[in-house]
């Protein structure tokens, strides 16, 4: 049907795979309304990003990880209401009930209400629990950072492939039930490009910039092996987050002090934060009017990823320190629902924060 065909391989991180070897073409007549042709791969996945503590490199300073309740103290949003009335959605993967144990488990040793969960599945479900840490991060550290929130939506998907982040994009923006949205997932741009990836970058972006239309806001970490996001030995970022319709986390180390370390003191670029100026999406104008340089799209906020630095947090009952720029994006997502809770009309946030 697209005069293609199919290969089998083996990846570098050991599964076996399928690929086109050849584009995929549609007749001429369609060329002008087909973006891409998703579901012909899946060499190239997403990836979550979280990093164990440990994982950071070395610090001449004190390094201490920090409650998920500590950061709205860590950031001063000082006495802006908790986003009680504001629904939230995380695009998540595979079996949730252990990542709704730990949320009842956190809530209940805060002392704070329960949250309120939904899950909407795209593309059916799959049994997978091999990211519950990735979803525990996301949800705690939203509920923590917002203060509560009115739910949490969890956009759910049953593998990390283009084709079914591509679908999960599409029921959120057609659905519009949240304005805040947490994508924790990333893999190297040119993989997602028209030509020399599965072009899942030019559908992504037309549903992006529809749900940008209608006031949603995705927040989307830049990732976590530093600018050569390929692996190739080029600086060259991570999608989605080099599109202009999300808002893209880059990572920190941070330094606190004070009575339970609450007190921001310092911070710096964590080290293996990603952020690279993308190599084919454009500098949008609310960077280039505010003083960015280049003509690239590049991150847009910093919060903290290093896993030294980072969250602590219970996964399925043992005390973990994680980080990542996948703790970057919930921090920020958390931080917009207040936002969103003092200003419901606001829309998609790049602009309005530049």
């Amino acid at each position: 049907a697209f005069a293609t065909s199919f290969a089998q391989v083996r990846t570098n991180d050991g599964r076996f795979a399928y690929a086109n070897t050849n584009a995929a073409r549609v007749p001429g007549s369609l060329g002008g309304i087909v973006e891409s042709v998703l579901g012909l791969q899946n060499v190239h996945v997403p990836n979550s990003f979280a990093e164990p503590a440990g994982s950071g490199g070395v610090h001449t300073m004190d390094a201490v990880g920090h409650s998920p309740v500590d950061f709205p103290a860590i950031y001063d949003v000082g006495t802006a209401a908790a986003a009680t009335s504001i629904p939230v959605g995380i695009v998540t993967e595979g079996n949730l009930a252990q990542v709704k144990t730990d949320l009842n488990l956190f809530t209940t040793a805060s002392s704070r209400p329960a949250v309120v969960t939904q899950t909407t599945n795209t593309n059916g479900t799959s049994g997978n629990t091999s990211r519950i840490k990735d979803w525990d991060i996301a949800s705690r550290d939203i509920v923590g950072m917002s203060g509560g929130v009115q739910k949490l939506v969890f956009y759910n998907i049953p593998s990390l492939s283009d084709a079914d982040l591509t679908a999960d994009l599409d029921t959120i923006q057609n659905q519009n039930a949240v304005k805040v949205i947490d994508l924790a997932f990333g893999e190297c741009e040119t993989f997602t490009e028209s030509g020399s990836g599965d072009g899942s970058a030019a559908t992504d972006d037309a549903i992006l910039q529809l749900a940008v239309a209608q006031g949603q806001t995705f927040a989307v970490p830049t990732g976590d092996t530093g600018a050569d996001a390929c692996g190739n030995g080029t600086n060259t970022p991570n999608y989605p987050a080099s599109s202009p319709w999300v808002v893209a986390v880059a990572g920190t180390t941070l330094g606190t002090s004070g009575a339970g370390e609450t007190i921001w003191a310092s911070e710096s670029a964590w080290t293996k934060s990603g952020g690279s100026p993308s190599t084919f999406e454009a500098m949008p104008k609310w960077q280039s009017q505010y003083g960015a340089t280049g003509t690239q799209r590049g991150p847009d906020v910093a919060f903290d990823a290093d896993p030294n630095t980072g969250s602590k947090l219970y996964v399925k009952g043992t005390l973990v320190q994680y980080g990542g720029t996948g703790l970057s994006a919930a921090l920020f997502t958390g931080l917009w629902a207040r936002v969103l809770q003092a200003h419901p009309t606001y829309g998609y946030a790049a602009p309005i924060i530049y």
